[in-house]
């Protein structure tokens, strides 16, 4: 089957299996080599530099941040999540930029119960082609801290919802 332009929308093989429109692209999925550690009263862009998956090379490691492909502008859901070991009663902020303003900003005050806490930013946004989103992290505790990367604890991910 097809749209009104002729552009394939719906497949099926001989045994009748349908195979549909990529949809949710581009995607990715990025987390840290290590983790990373953070001066009080300070935001930083955090270090994702390993790709899980990137479905579009839409991701660029060098300056840590997704960049809009060309002809991909839309509508995109963003998650990012970073652990961090606070206690109770610190604050923590995660922050999402686009082209280098802030877009998203999530204070968390941390708790001791779990050995940590995942600190999470959240967001759909309408971004262009070449529009770039980053994730930063600002730790507010009165001491140095270093977030967890195993486990997959710490990553950034998200995905095209549609135009």
């Amino acid at each position: 089957y097809a749209d009104f332009n002729g552009r394939e929308i719906l497949t099926a093989n001989n045994d009748g299996a349908l195979t549909t429109q990529k949809t949710n692209y581009p995607a990715w999925k990025v987390t840290q080599a290590t983790g990373q550690s953070w001066s009080d009263g300070t935001a930083g862009i955090v270090n994702f530099d390993t790709e899980v998956f990137d479905t579009d090379n839409a991701y660029d490691t060098t300056n840590k941040r997704f960049v809009v492909p060309s002809g991909k502008a839309g509508k995109y859901f963003s998650y990012a999540q970073i652990f961090c070991a606070g206690t109770d009663g610190q604050r923590f902020t995660v922050q999402m930029r686009v082209n280098g303003s802030i877009v998203n900003e999530t204070l968390i005050t941390g708790q001791s119960a779990d050995g940590g806490s995942n600190y999470v930013a959240t967001t759909i946004l309408d971004l262009s082609e070449s529009d770039y989103l980053e994730i930063y992290f600002r730790n507010d505790t009165g001491t140095s801290q270093t977030n967890n990367n195993s486990d997959d604890l710490t990553y950034f991910m998200g995905y095209r919802i549609g135009s």
